[in-house]
C-alpha cells in the first residue's frame, strides 16, 4: 500500500469517527431536551400539592361581611370569595379531600429531581469528553489532509478556540 493509500484510509476512517461522535453529540443533545421535558416523579407532584394547599390555607377564609349591618351580607361575601378563589376555599375547609381529589388524577412515572440532576450530569460530562474529542479529531484531520474541516453549528465556542495542549489534557 502507498504512502498516500494509506493517508486516504486514515483519512476516512477520521472522519467516520467524526460522523460517528457528532451522531452521540446530537443524540446526547436530544436526551438533555427531554430530560427537561420529563414529568416529575410521584413524590414531587405530592410535594407541590402539599405546598400549595398549605399556602392557601395559611391564608385563611375573609371575616369581612361577618359585621356588615345587614344580616345576610356575610353569605354574600363568602359565595363570592368562594367563587372567585375555590382552590383556597377547599383548602380551608378540606384539605385532605383537595389533596386527595387533586392527586387522583396525578400521572405516575416521571423523574426525580435527584434523578433528573445525575441524568444530567452524566450526559453533559459525556457530551463534553466528545465535544473534546471531536475538536481534537478536526485539528488532526485538518493538520493531516491541508483541508478545513466545518465545525457544527451547536460547536462549544470554548473548546473550539481552547489549545491544543488543554485540549489534550482534557
Amino acid at each position: 500500500m502507498t504512502a498516500f493509500a494509506k493517508l486516504k484510509a486514515a483519512l476516512a476512517t477520521a472522519e467516520g469517527d467524526l460522523t460517528s461522535k457528532r451522531e452521540r453529540i446530537a443524540s446526547i443533545a436530544a436526551d438533555l431536551a427531554g430530560l427537561d421535558l420529563a414529568g416529575v416523579d410521584r413524590s414531587e407532584i405530592e410535594r407541590r400539592v402539599d405546598s400549595a394547599i398549605a399556602d392557601a390555607a395559611r391564608a385563611g377564609l375573609p371575616a369581612s361581611g361577618l359585621a356588615e349591618p345587614q344580616e345576610q351580607a356575610w353569605r354574600v361575601h363568602f359565595n363570592r370569595f368562594g367563587s372567585e378563589n375555590p382552590f383556597q376555599l377547599f383548602a380551608v375547609l378540606a384539605p385532605d379531600r383537595l389533596r386527595a381529589a387533586l392527586l387522583a388524577g396525578a400521572p405516575e412515572g416521571g423523574i426525580s429531581s435527584g434523578e433528573r440532576a445525575e441524568k444530567r450530569g452524566a450526559l453533559e460530562t459525556e457530551q463534553f469528553e466528545l465535544e473534546v474529542a471531536e475538536e481534537v479529531l478536526i485539528r488532526s484531520i485538518e493538520s493531516i489532509g491541508g483541508a478545513q474541516v466545518p465545525r457544527r453549528e451547536d460547536a462549544n465556542p470554548a473548546i473550539v478556540v481552547a489549545p491544543d495542549a488543554e485540549l489534550e489534557a482534557s
